[in-house]
């Protein structure tokens, strides 16, 4: 491929000596550290051939691989020749002996299974639900095998499509983590506490504006809004109304969605205690969304977006109560209307101190007072006795009307 010396292109059987020699020549000189491998189609099935002899390979980021060559040539023969399995198997018993003849490589050999299970380095696999070159399922069972440290992303779109701008992030920020430097940990932790933008290298201080909205989020809200760009979901968040408040608290507003398409909320940045040595998989960053379909509470990771709980919506031009509250073990309570609360264990590793705004979607929402007190009388009005016993005898799950 490419300038590369040779008669004949093996699919990854001599391709991945090749691979081997721009892996040594880095490393000769003296100036690489780590080494991560990113390779799609014939070039992902190339770097698995190579990852088991090389165990120093730092990470690999593996976008359509196939697991054997004999398999991928009978589904492509029924797929687009319709061609009977018994035929494409004597077409290649017939082409075997002659690429072993003239090429030197027994095709029989180009197996991905015979390398996952031996391969240790970390590796995040990518297949695309439309693909019917590689059938998405090659990449899902490969990552079943997989030996090492794996993550699977499934993507819209075929064989040839460009990636999301997600899924790229996604994985410059898994081969980061894989690196495991102390400069890039460091950056890593700022950029999933919203403080640094990993891929601009900064935090803008400005942000879209929609019309008609109140952007009074502050430049926190601002900065917070931009880091988020990377979840589509948040990519048109809007903050408003910028609170900062110490746990425990209670903060509430009336809220109005006026179209079936309208989603809005409050969006909650805790501060880590001074002694806590990392961010990841804490969630720092809560989402908490209504809709007319759910109301849903979620927590921001590093690169996803997961659902934490989730209960009933409300109707389309309804005004009801949103009431979200926290006490100093971190335990979140959100009650929409007359609902029953949501209840989440956030965990106490955090400081008391809290950001929050109003948080806007997409659509239409019209917000009533947002009333935002802290202090323990507070909750025990607003949540009642039972939370707080709970709270302080550690005991159930106890919930109480807000």
């Amino acid at each position: 491929c490419g300038l590369a010396e040779g008669e004949y292109i093996s699919l990854g059987w001599f391709e991945r000596d090749d691979l081997a020699l721009c892996v040594d020549y880095l490393r000769s000189l003296g100036r690489i550290s780590k080494i991560a491998i990113w390779g799609r189609s014939m070039g992902a099935f190339t770097a698995l051939l190579h990852a088991d002899r090389d165990p120093s390979i730092a990470g690999l980021v593996l976008d359509s691989p196939f697991t054997s060559l004999s398999l991928l040539a009978e589904e492509l023969a029924r797929g687009y020749a319709k061609v009977p399995a018994w035929m494409v198997r004597a077409v290649l018993t017939l082409v075997r002996s002659i690429i072993q003849a003239k090429a030197d490589f027994d095709i029989e050999e180009l197996k991905a299974f015979d390398h996952v299970s031996c391969s240790f380095s970390p590796a995040l696999f990518v297949a695309a639900t439309g693909d019917d070159f590689i059938l998405p399922h090659h990449a899902q069972e490969l990552h079943e095998a997989y030996q090492g440290e794996k993550e699977l992303h499934m993507v819209p779109g075929d064989h040839n499509s460009a990636r999301p701008e997600a899924c790229r992030r996604k994985a410059a920020l898994f081969l980061c983590r894989t690196f495991h430097d102390s400069r890039l940990d460091h950056l890593l932790e700022k950029h999933g506490s919203g403080l640094y933008d990993i891929f601009s290298g900064a935090v803008p201080k400005t942000q879209p504006v929609r019309e008609g909205a109140e952007m009074d989020g502050g430049e926190d809200g601002a900065a917070v809004c931009q880091q988020m760009q990377v979840f589509p979901s948040l990519r048109r968040m809007i903050l408003i109304r910028q609170r900062r408040c110490r746990r425990p608290f209670v903060a509430s507003t009336a809220i109005r969605l006026l179209q079936e398409q309208s989603e809005a909320g409050f969006f909650i940045r805790l501060e880590p205690a001074v002694d806590a040595d990392r961010l990841q998989g804490l969630p720092h960053m809560l989402v908490l969304t209504v809709s007319c379909s759910a109301l849903i509470v979620s927590r921001v990771c590093d690169d996803a977006l997961e659902t934490m709980a989730a209960g009933a919506g409300i109707p389309v031009r309804e005004t009801q109560s949103l009431v979200v509250g926290m006490d100093r073990v971190g335990r979140l309570h959100l009650q929409l209307g007359c609902e029953a609360n949501l209840e989440v264990d956030v965990g106490a590793t955090f400081r008391e101190e809290v950001s929050l705004w109003l948080m806007l979607l997409s659509g239409q929402t019209t917000f009533g007072t947002l009333t935002v007190e802290d202090g323990e009388a507070t909750l025990r009005e607003n949540l009642g006795d039972i939370v707080l016993r709970s709270r302080h005898l550690g005991d159930g799950s106890a919930t109480a009307s807000l």
